[in-house]
């Protein structure tokens, strides 16, 4: 025979936790309506409100005695500030600003110029930005002719002619040589070189012994062949005693 225990208090368990039950489900449903909103997680990918260091920093290589700079705009800037540095060491000062929010700006330098620079954003209340990462530009060099080395034989004279340019690296890929021989005010031959491999030197076969000849180095860059710097002139005498050269009997 089952227990009064079966039939009554096992039961009333039961009750109990389907009352807990329903009673949870009321609290929930009343307060359906009233539950927060989720967190909203802030973007601070553009700095607050917006105001954030420009970015995408860009500097020309090789230009004709100029350095360009480009970057992203900056939300609410009316202007930029653009300082320089001779090398990434040392403290950027500021040399120049924007006349109004266009993302660039347009340096005039000397031919061979190499110098790093950062850019910040000014809003309508002069509120300056941090400061941008530093980029590297450059301007063209003069090419300057370093040796002439010339080999007399028995039957013709042959000269070799060496260069550099300073800051060449920044646009290796791009540039380009024309290299002179004159005989007095006439062009007795020139030489095209290709100097994105590193090539800064050219022969002369075939002159006249005990002639004094010039020569003159011409770079461009690939893609502006206009715009082009040239070195001095350099005289090579081919007399017996230069220095310059050797003969080969």
């Amino acid at each position: 025979m089952k227990s009064a225990f079966y039939y009554g208090v096992f039961p009333m368990k039961k009750i109990q936790l389907l009352v807990c039950i329903v009673f949870i489900l009321l609290v929930f449903s009343s307060c359906k309506n009233q539950l927060l909103p989720p967190p909203v997680i802030p973007d601070f990918s553009g700095g607050r409100d917006g105001w954030s260091a420009p970015g995408n920093l860009r500097a020309t290589h090789g230009g004709k005695r100029s350095i360009m700079l480009t970057w992203d705009s900056v939300k609410k800037a009316v202007r930029y500030n653009i300082y320089k540095a001779d090398n990434p060491l040392m403290d950027f000062v500021q040399c120049a600003e924007t006349a109004n929010a266009a993302a660039e700006y347009t340096f005039t330098v000397p031919a061979g110029t190499t110098a790093w620079y950062k850019v910040s954003a000014v809003n309508a209340k002069d509120e300056v930005s941090p400061l941008s990462t530093y980029v590297c530009g450059t301007s063209l060099a003069r090419p300057v002719i370093s040796g002439i080395v010339e080999v007399e034989t028995n039957t013709d004279t042959s000269a070799a002619v060496y260069w550099y340019m300073n800051n060449a690296d920044e646009y290796r890929d791009q540039i380009r040589y024309i290299v002179y021989c004159f005989d007095g005010d006439t062009e007795k031959e020139q030489k095209a070189v290709d100097g994105s491999g590193g090539e800064t030197s050219v022969s002369f076969t075939g002159l006249s012994a005990h002639t004094d000849y010039q020569y003159q180095v011409e770079a461009y860059l690939e893609d502006d062949q206009i715009n082009t710097e040239i070195s001095d002139t350099v005289d090579a005498g081919t007399a017996d005693g230069d220095a310059n050269r050797a003969d080969i009997k």
